[in-house]
C-alpha cells in the first residue's frame, strides 16, 4: 500500500478514538480513565479534550475521586513506612541484644553530649 493509504488509515484509526475520547470526557471520565479505553497518551487527550468543558456535577465527582485515591495512597504508603520501621528497629534488637542499666547509661551520655556538637562555632 502506499503512504497515502497508510496515513488515511491512520487518521480515521485517530478520529475514531478522538470521537470515543471526546464523548467519555463528556461523560465526566478523568483522562486516567479515558487512557484506559482509548490507547493513547495522556498527553494526546489533553490535546484533543483542551476545549471540553466539564458540568459542575463531573468536576466535583472527579475532585471527590481524586481525594479518596489520595487518602488511600497516603494510607498505604504509611503502613508500608511503619511495617519498614518496624522491621530495621527489630533487626537492631536482635543485633544489639540485651542491654544492662550501665550501657543504657552511657548510651544516653554519648547522645547528650553529641547534642551539643551541632551547634555552629558562631552560635552563643
Amino acid at each position: 500500500m502506499n503512504k497515502d493509504g497508510d496515513n488515511h488509515k491512520i487518521r480515521m484509526y485517530t478520529n475514531k478514538y478522538k470521537s470515543i475520547a471526546v464523548n467519555l470526557r463528556k461523560s465526566g471520565k478523568s483522562y486516567s480513565e479515558i487512557a484506559q479505553v482509548v490507547p493513547v497518551t495522556k498527553s494526546t487527550l489533553s490535546t484533543w479534550l483542551k476545549a471540553i468543558s466539564l458540568t459542575s456535577e463531573h468536576t466535583i465527582a472527579l475532585e471527590k475521586r481524586r481525594n479518596t485515591f489520595a487518602l488511600i495512597g497516603a494510607k498505604m504508603r504509611k503502613d508500608d513506612r511503619i511495617m519498614r520501621t518496624k522491621v530495621i528497629i527489630d533487626r537492631a534488637r536482635a543485633e544489639i541484644g540485651e542491654m544492662n542499666e550501665r550501657e543504657l547509661f552511657i548510651l544516653g551520655l554519648a547522645l547528650y553530649w553529641s547534642e551539643g556538637a551541632k551547634q555552629k562555632e558562631n552560635n552563643v
